[in-house]
């Protein structure tokens, strides 16, 4: 980890000053990108994937510019996605607006090829102190430091997340993999603990069998099928959510809340659900609703937790088998960007 340096900036007072400007430069991301409003994207608009993404980014801890960048990320147009919001002669405009640093890394993810990203920012392609990476769209390579390109894969993995939330149809191993890429490129999101970074494709898989088992079980087995997915994999909200119903349900007020807020904060800190048949507010939703029922000491479900197990349970009668939904299957899918 020593040769990969993090690419989120060290915790620092932000100042009024600061503050105003980066208030300003997001002012002036999302003017430009305004014309995103009207074209389709990955079952939204492409508007809505470009704050998913500058969302996801901020909630990782990524760096202001990294963070405008991602917002950015498909201004000029991408190898998947071929309409572009700005004209290249308006670089000059946008870069003294948001800042050069981030107009410059929004450039290059929109015109480096995104196989050649990820390939690059891999610490096998590192050894001569900077790697080449094609474009897509024209001949040559781009010379630029392993630093930069990690920046961009982390761009493009933000990308991916988002989508997913939208075209996924269930459960996969996508946080083992995404995992994987957060360790090849030396970061970890502010707002996770540290074990979040040990989740094993193997883990994810027994997480997977015990979550599909808990949510059809009887009321007396589903919160121990619960409790083997936390112990497989602990930082995954969506079944410590489901145990912290079964608790409040038990009569267990306190182990309820404690499952619920650590929840609550796992999936802030992913900025993205892993059970993406529910969406990331009703996950959210649902363990606000179970920490003040928690707090007031009830014993009585709130709505959302039926409507949720509801929607689950009808999924898996209509299909049974885990849905493909791998931070790799975004890779080329169609409307990528």
């Amino acid at each position: 980890m020593d040769s990969h340096r993090r690419l989120a900036g060290q915790q620092r007072h932000v100042s009024h000053e600061d503050f105003n400007g980066e208030h300003s430069r997001l002012i002036a991301a999302l003017a430009f990108i305004a014309p995103a409003k009207t074209l389709k994207h990955s079952g939204a608009t492409l508007w809505a994937h470009l704050l998913g993404t500058y969302e996801i980014l901020r909630a990782w801890g990524a760096p202001r510019d990294v963070c405008l960048a991602g917002a950015l990320h498909s201004i000029y147009s991408t190898q998947y996605f071929p309409s572009p919001i700005a004209s290249e002669d308006k670089r000059g405009d946008i870069a003294r607006a948001v800042g050069r640093r981030a107009e410059g890394l929004a450039h290059a993810f929109c015109v480096l090829d995104r196989q050649g990203i990820r390939d690059a920012a891999m610490p096998s392609a590192w050894g001569s102190g900077s790697v080449r990476v094609a474009r897509h769209s024209a001949p040559g390579r781009v010379r630029m430091a392993p630093s930069t390109v990690r920046v961009l894969r982390l761009i493009d993995l933000a990308n991916e997340v988002d989508q997913r939330q939208r075209l996924s149809d269930g459960p996969g191993a996508s946080m083992a993999e995404l995992v994987r890429a957060f360790r090849e490129i030396g970061f970890k999101p502010v707002a996770l603990p540290p074990q979040a970074l040990t989740t094993s494709t193997s883990a994810e898989t027994a997480l997977l069998r015990n979550y599909a088992q808990g949510l059809t079980a009887s009321k007396e087995r589903a919160p121990w099928l619960f409790e083997q997915c936390v112990a497989a994999v602990p930082c995954c909200a969506e079944p410590r959510l489901l145990l912290a119903s079964a608790h409040l349900d038990a009569g267990q007020p306190g182990a309820a809340y404690t499952d619920a807020s650590t929840a609550l904060g796992h999936l802030r800190g992913w900025a993205a659900a892993w059970d993406t048949r529910v969406p990331l507010l009703a996950w959210e939703f649902l363990a606000l609703q179970l920490m003040e029922a928690a707090r007031r000491g009830e014993r009585r479900q709130p709505p959302i937790a039926g409507q949720i197990k509801a929607r689950l349970r009808r999924d898996l009668a209509r299909r049974p088998k885990p849905g493909r939904s791998s931070v790799g299957a975004m890779q080329g899918t169609h409307g990528s960007n």
